[in-house]
């Protein structure tokens, strides 16, 4: 969920198909006078989806607690979008879930701002509505989404930087971009390698921020280990004659 294009909420809990946990936000203090602007982005793997993720339908619930709040709760006023950036790369690990493709073509950049063109948008089709702890349908069956209030801390989120570079095709490669203090300058027509270490086991989203190389294609590829000949990881801080083996994720750039 964003508000003037600032992340505020990124959830919510998971729970089962009988028990959605849903987030209380106090937005106030990302709020400015005249114009404001709430959006979020839903996402779903449907069939492919990882083993701890579960689904029913694509929606979302955005409710204000008071009257004047009504003003920014989920019906047909509100403009969708289906981004066609986004593909599936075609590797499935139940664990995580599929590989993802980002066209840069094809993604309304700057969505979440004020000044971005929606009138193309369509407008949300009202589902279901919520229902609370032990509701009821007309016959006696259970609501699709019964709505429970979070009942655990929300994750942890901070910024977190890579250590080092292990591996480069680059030579005398600066390491300053990965403390964000320079930028990473690919050259044109060349295909290049990079292993980059984090040092310690950690859950993140990785955040790339690129200029200029039309045409070009990143492949981001995980791993907790590097792999020899015969697949076998062995000490994970060891690299020489190995390679990288896991999930990947594609991002093509068409500035």
């Amino acid at each position: 969920m964003y508000v003037n294009g600032t992340q505020v909420c990124n959830g919510p809990a998971r729970g089962d198909l009988k028990k959605w946990y849903y987030e209380s936000v106090d937005i106030s203090p990302y709020l400015k006078k005249d114009q404001n602007v709430i959006c979020a982005e839903v996402w779903n793997f449907a069939k492919d989806l990882p083993d701890a993720q579960f689904t029913s339908l694509t929606g979302l619930i955005i409710q204000g607690n008071t009257v004047d709040e009504e003003k920014i709760n989920t019906n047909s006023s509100w403009s969708v979008y289906k981004d066609l950036a986004y593909t599936e790369n075609g590797a499935l690990f139940h664990i995580v879930g599929p590989g993802e493709v980002f066209n840069s073509a094809n993604h309304p950049w700057n969505w979440m701002q004020a000044g971005f063109d929606r009138s193309v948008w369509s407008k949300a089709q009202e589902m279901e509505e919520g229902k609370t702890l032990n509701s009821l349908g007309v016959w006696g069956g259970l609501a699709r989404h019964t709505l429970f209030p979070r009942t655990i801390p929300a994750m942890e989120e901070k910024m977190q930087r890579f250590d080092c570079v292990r591996r480069s095709d680059l030579p005398g490669l600066s390491q300053s971009f990965l403390k964000g203090d320079g930028s990473l300058n690919i050259p044109s027509n060349t295909k290049t390698k990079i292993l980059i270490d984090q040092k310690i086991l950690t859950t993140a989203y990785p955040v790339i921020y690129f200029s200029k190389g039309k045409n070009s294609t990143l492949k981001i590829t995980y791993s907790e280990g590097m792999y020899n000949a015969k697949q076998e990881k062995g000490n994970r801080n060891e690299i020489e004659n190995k390679t990288i083996n896991g999930y990947s994720d594609l991002l093509y750039i068409s500035p």
